[in-house]
């Protein structure tokens, strides 16, 4: 069965003076303006610090990479040398 073309369609409205955002007010006095750049300097520390953790965690993922493959290899070399003496 075909939808009516009606049937379908969404229709929006907005109202209000489209200064809020999840129910927070967006209007910002300069008062307001040292706690917002103390928390965006805040943000941006934050930031630097998730950005330095992540490259420690990608060195320590390279390190570990390296000795899961020199351990195969020795594993590798182990079964060869079982093997041989069967």
């Amino acid at each position: 069965m075909l939808l009516d073309e009606s049937a379908t369609r969404t229709t929006q409205h907005v109202t209000g003076n489209n200064n809020t955002f999840a129910g927070r007010d967006l209007n910002t006095s300069v008062a307001d303006l040292p706690e917002l750049i103390a928390m965006t300097n805040q943000h941006q520390s934050t930031i630097s610090d998730l950005v330095s953790t992540i490259s420690n965690q990608q060195t320590t993922i390279s390190e570990l990479v390296n000795t899961v493959s020199r351990q195969q290899q020795d594993i590798s070399l182990l079964l060869g040398l079982k093997s041989d003496q069967d």
